[in-house]
Parts: structure tokens; sequence; C-alpha cells
């Protein structure tokens, strides 16, 4: 009995020791990290005698199912155990901080999931297909260390909040699909909440205030946010870099809650793990809906003033293009004409009607309200308007026209060939001088 009692096993080894499962359990995912792709390696000696697609197909189910497994128990393993054998309550006793205990069991955690489930499948998957194959790639190896981190603290999370392995285990994907959704619909309640108070209340009246608030779509937040809805090339990066910064302040909340919860005995209930869950899924909910609300309202400002430039530029083209017909039949001699046209809001909504792509929208015809346009030839073409055929068997016009709005604001438009003569689109820029203001500004140029 006494040889028993010296011979103890891993378990009780653990609870003898206050940080034996803490380093025990993520070892342990490590074990089964090196079992699960030794055997994949072994396939790899046979690569030859099989099929190409056939074993990169075993390669990425076994490498994402065990991934996965180890990440998840490399989270939870340590805590659940030490909840469930009751030695946890026992270590809160201990001297040792609890803030220190809550730190060393992350990290180990985090630790053991980077190396067990991130590092060693990527550096197994180099040897097996090569530094050059798809699988094996710079982006998709940042996202996947990504994947791996926060699932494997996603874990830890529901170590913390669920008492037992078996539980945390199970509660791993209901968190994460939990704060997904809440994420996903506050997105779309930041979006059609912003759309329908634009229609209501609209805010745009002013052409300066909807100037200022399209001048926000550069910073970074709105590019990535505009590229993972819009950008074909880096739409799954900059998707995951929207739903990673969607969800910082969540996982900052997340980290702090889960020390509350470490601390905190927990009640084997399943009302708890959601009375914990519901401030998360509420924080993703609001990050979702401000950052998707940020971007609807600047993208509705930048739509409103983009409609008053391409509104009014196709409209005038039209008018000098009929203009040129007209000269052409009536007089060959000056087929363009040399004098300034003065026009309105009015004759350009009659040029160009509302059924025909960048037609004036409400805002645009609102601010065109009483406006004075005065049309010139362009710098390139001081003796008159010049209209030039492009490859697609269409005619373009080249001009310089001004626009008056009534509220005393000053709009430069033009239109010139390009540079090179070769090229089939010219320069369109858009230059604004405010009432009382020194000088012009640009708002567009292209």
């Amino acid at each position: 009995m006494g040889r028993l009692v010296a011979l103890p096993s891993l378990w009780s080894t653990s609870q003898l020791d206050p940080q034996g499962i803490t380093f025990a359990a993520p070892g342990l995912a490590d074990q089964l990290a090196a079992v699960g792709w030794a055997c994949l390696t072994l396939f790899g000696l046979l690569y030859e005698r099989g099929s190409t697609r056939n074993f990169e197909t075993a390669v990425v189910i076994v490498g994402v199912v065990s991934t996965f497994m180890i990440a998840i128990l490399a989270g939870s393993l340590s805590l659940g155990e030490e909840r469930t054998s009751g030695t946890h309550a026992w270590h809160m006793t201990l001297p040792v901080s609890a803030f220190l205990q809550w730190c060393i069991k992350l990290c180990m955690a985090l630790l053991a999931g980077f190396v067990g489930a991130g590092i060693l499948p990527m550096l197994i998957a180099g040897r097996l297909f090569g530094s050059s194959h798809s699988l094996v790639d710079v982006h998709l190896g940042t996202g996947w260390l990504l994947v791996v981190l926060l699932l494997t603290f996603v874990s830890f999370w529901c170590a913390c909040a669920a008492n037992g392995t078996v539980r945390a285990v199970l509660w791993v994907f209901p968190v994460l699909i939990g704060v997904g959704l809440a994420s996903v619909f506050g997105e779309r309640a930041g979006r059609e909440l912003v759309d329908a108070f634009v229609a209501r209340f609209d805010p745009f009246a002013s052409f300066r205030f909807a100037t200022a608030v399209s001048r926000l779509g550069p910073n970074v937040f709105f590019r990535l946010i505009d590229a993972a809805s819009a950008n074909l090339t880096g739409r799954i990066q900059a998707a995951l870099t929207v739903r990673t910064t969607i969800l910082v302040p969540t996982l900052l909340f997340a980290v702090i809650q889960s020390y509350r919860l470490f601390r905190a005995q927990i009640q084997d209930r399943t009302l708890s793990v959601v009375r914990s869950l519901l401030p998360l899924a509420t924080t993703a909910f609001l990050c979702g809906f401000c950052l998707l609300a940020f971007y609807t309202f600047v993208l509705d400002a930048q739509e409103q003033t983009w409609m008053l430039f391409f509104g009014t530029h196709q409209p005038i083209e039209e008018i000098l293009r009929r203009r040129a017909i007209e000269k052409n039949r009536n007089s060959a001699a000056n087929p363009h004409g040399t004098e300034a046209l003065q026009l309105t809001g009015d004759d350009l909504a009659i040029a160009f009607p509302p059924p025909f792509p960048f037609s004036e929208t409400e805002s645009s015809r609102r601010w065109l309200r009483n406006a004075r346009i005065t049309v010139m030839p362009d710098k390139a073409h001081p003796n008159g308007f010049s209209c030039a055929e492009t490859p697609w068997k269409s005619t373009w016009c080249y001009y310089s026209a001004t626009i008056h709005l009534a509220d005393g604001t000053d709009l430069t438009q033009s239109y010139e060939p390009g540079a090179n003569q070769k090229e089939p689109f010219g320069h369109y820029s858009v230059y604004v001088h405010w009432p009382g203001a020194a000088g012009q500004e640009s708002l567009f140029s292209r």
C-alpha cells in the first residue's frame, strides 16, 4: 500500500501540486499535436504512391480537426479539471495572488495553443507541401495563428465561466456563435438605422456638412470596411481585419471578465454561463453597430456629394454633345462655338432625366435649386468646346464649369484631356470655394 502511495498518478500529482495541471494539461495538448502531425508525416512518406488531391484533402481534414481539438483542450483542460476536482478553490487560498495564478494559466494555455495548434502544423505543412504551395502562405498562416489564439482564449474563458472541462468544451462553439451573431446583428442594425435616419431627417441638407463627413472616408477603418465589402482581391484578409477590429473591445472585456470569473465560485448551471455571455454579446453588438453606422453614414455622405459631381458632369456633356451636333448641321466653319453657356439646375434635369445612371438625387436637386452654372471651354481648347470620339463609339466633351450654389458656395469642375494623348480617359477635377474662405479646396481629382 505504501508503494502505491509513493507512485502517484498524474492526476493525484496535479492535486498535490498547485500548478500541476496548469503545466501538465498544455503539455498533453502538445503531445496530441505531436501524435496527430506525426501521423500526417508518415502519410507524407507515401506521397508518391497515392493521389495528390486525396493526400491534400486528408491533411486539411485531419489537420483542421486535430488543431481545433488541441486549441480547445489547451485553453480549457487545465482550469476545467481543477474546478472538477475541487483544487481550484484550494488554490485561491494560497499566498500566491489570484491575479498571478490567472496570468500563468492564461499564458500557458495561449502558449500551448500557439505552439501545438499553430506553429507546429505550419512547420509540418511546409515540410510536406513545400513553401510554394497555396496551403503554406504568409497571410494564410497569420490568419491561422489568430484563429488558433482566439479559439484557445475562448476555451479558457469557457473554463472560467463553466464548471468542468466537459462543460467548458461544449460551450466553446455556442459562445463563438452567440458573439458572432450579436456582431452581425449589430452591423445590420447600424446600417439600416442610419439609412432610415438619413431618409427621415435629411442630415445632409448642407453641402458643406456633407462634404466634411465624406472626407472621413480616407481613414483606415473606412478603407478596411470598404475593402471587405467591395474589393474582391483582398476581401478575405480585409474581412478578417474588420472582424478583428470589431472584436477587440469585446476581447478586452472578455479578458477582464475571465479574471473576475476565475476568482468566483461558479454555479453548475447553464443560466450562469448565459448570464456571463450576455455582456460579451452586448459589447459585440455595440461594436458592430457603431462601426457599420459610421461606415454607412460616411458612405451616404460620399454618395450624395459624388452624385452632385457626376450628376452635373454627364448632363453638361450631353448638352455640349447636342450643341456640337446642332452646330455641325448649321455651320461647318465653327462646329463647337466659343461662347460660354449659362445653365440652371432645371436645364441639367431636362438634359439627363432620372432613369439614367448618375442622375440627380434629391439632395443634388436641392443643392442645385436657384444655382447658376457657367460652362466655358477647357484650358486645352481655349478657342471653343471640343468633343472627341472614344474607342467605345461614344463622344466625350471637355469643358470647365463653375457652379454658383444658392448659399454662396462656388464649385469649379473641369474635364480636360489626359496628359498622354493615347489615354482614353481625361482628367476630371472638382474644387470648392466656401463663402468667406481665402482660396479653393480640392474635393475630387481623377
